[in-house]
This record gives structure tokens, C-alpha cells and sequence, in this order.
């Protein structure tokens, strides 16, 4: 089965922490594993070019580019800056002057990017991997299988009444419902139609999608109780970790983040 990873950073994402995801990427991911990476910023390459090195697998730098990035660029409204009525804007976001629950064009690229390797890829299976993500130990391929069963459309960390964790999100590009529903999630950004639902990050529009719609989804193991992490707390914690939000700064999530894997030396390191 043909089995590509998909993620997306700017040129300044690149110095931070892109650069680090496709390194662990290339020594870690099953060679077979296809990455495809979108940016704004950064010219249209292979990887390797931008690492200084061959590559024993393919691992492309694609140009990113939407309607929706043009005529919201200067928008404050659609980047989470301008507080609107009835909007959750919690004390901290009022003192930052930005909300990421409001932070739709962020967002719109995770969902652009999808879309555009959804439509370059023929069969199989699309997973998408923040690019914030470290791999420090090999990935087999099966684990892939476990996450992504055959008779579902798409797996992800769903967390009840809170968003779903989409730092890892698998797409079954052979099932009937996987196309349809990328196509729909980009579409609500590309119609700025996202823009009508409570909140506009890609969490809360990829959720309230797949529950409209129905959409036949495996929802990935986790430690129970572990909802703010549950990426690092569940089969992919042996073998990735997801730096999500301050833990970049800090270049590892922290061990009293995780319920489990304490027999990973990793973790113990």
C-alpha cells in the first residue's frame, strides 16, 4: 500500500523545528514512506537540497499557495486578532491580543496542504504529522495499520467534548468517504463558509465535519486520562514526540506529561 506523510512550515518554521522533523524523519520512517511538505516561504525543492545531503527516499518541498491566504492576509478578524461578539476569548488571549481559536489562516494551511497530496496521490493512505514532531526511535510499518484500519476513512485522537489532537491525523485515501471529506474540509475554508461555525481552528472544523457528515473514523489509543497529550500517550509515544505548542521551545515534552512508555529510554534520557 502506498503510504505517504504530509506537513507543513514556513521558512521560519524550518530554522525552529522543520528542519529537526525531516532529519528524524528520514533516519527513523520506513524508506518506502514518501514526505511531502508545503510552505509559503520556501522555494519548491527536495528536501535533501535543504539539508545538504542525498536522501534514500522522496522527500519534496512543494509551493503552497490558495485564494484564501491572499484575501485574508491583511485580515485580522480571520487570524484570531480581533475579537468578535460571543467569541471565547479567554484572559490570556486578551492579554496576547490573539486567539488561535479564531486563527483561521494559521489553520487554512494544514488544510490546503492536505488537500493538494490528497489530489496527487492515486490510492492509499495520507497521514498528516505536525511538523513540530521529533522521531527518535524506528517506526514499523504495522504500527501505520494499527492506527489506519481498512474499513475506516480516516483516524485521529478524539477527545470527547474536547477537540480532537490533530498533530496526527491518517486519511484511507481508499475508502469512498476519505476524498470527499478532505475535499469539504478545504472547502469550508476556500467558501469562507468556516467562518459561520463557533470556532475556526482546524481541530474544532475537522470535528464538527466528520460528525456532521458521519465519517467512518478510528479513533487512536491513548493512555485514559491523558486528553492534553494523548499523541505522546499512545502507541505513537514509543516512538515520536509531538513538541506541541511550548514544548518547542523546550525541545522535548516534558516526562511528567506522560502516564506510560517509562520503559522507553527516550523518555528516560
Amino acid at each position: 500500500m502506498t503510504t505517504q506523510v504530509v506537513t507543513s512550515f514556513s521558512a521560519a518554521g524550518w530554522t525552529q523545528y522543520g528542519r529537526r522533523f525531516v532529519e528524524t524523519f528520514c533516519r527513523y520512517w520506513p524508506r518506502e514512506v514518501a514526505l511531502h511538505a508545503y510552505s509559503e516561504d520556501l522555494n519548491h525543492r527536495h528536501l535533501g537540497d535543504m539539508l545538504g545531503r542525498d536522501l534514500d527516499r522522496v522527500c519534496v518541498c512543494h509551493d503552497l499557495r490558495a485564494p484564501f491566504f491572499e484575501r485574508h492576509a491583511g485580515n485580522a478578524r480571520a487570524q484570531g486578532r480581533e475579537r468578535r461578539p460571543g467569541q471565547l476569548w479567554p484572559q490570556k488571549a486578551v492579554n496576547e491580543g490573539q486567539n488561535w481559536r479564531y486563527d483561521a489562516f494559521r489553520f487554512a494551511h494544514k488544510v490546503f496542504a492536505i488537500l493538494a497530496a490528497a489530489r496527487d496521490q492515486s490510492a492509499g493512505r495520507l497521514f498528516w504529522v505536525d511538523a513540530d514532531t521529533v522521531t527518535f526511535a524506528p517506526v514499523p510499518i504495522d504500527l501505520l495499520d494499527r492506527v489506519l484500519p481498512k474499513d475506516v476513512a480516516i483516524c485521529c485522537f478524539d477527545r470527547g467534548t474536547y477537540p480532537s489532537e490533530c498533530g496526527f491525523v491518517g486519511y484511507n485515501l481508499d475508502h469512498p468517504e476519505a476524498r470527499r471529506f478532505i475535499e469539504d474540509f478545504a472547502d469550508l475554508y476556500a467558501s469562507d463558509d468556516v467562518f459561520d461555525l463557533p470556532e475556526w481552528h482546524d481541530s474544532y472544523v475537522f470535528d464538527w465535519l466528520r460528525r456532521r457528515d458521519e465519517i467512518p473514523a478510528h479513533a487512536i489509543p491513548y493512555a485514559p486520562g491523558q486528553r492534553r497529550h494523548p499523541f505522546v500517550n499512545s502507541e505513537l509515544g514509543r516512538y515520536m514526540d509531538h513538541l506541541k505548542g511550548p514544548r518547542k521551545a523546550m525541545g522535548k515534552t516534558p516526562v511528567s506529561d506522560l502516564a506510560t512508555h517509562r520503559d522507553v529510554p527516550y523518555w528516560n534520557a
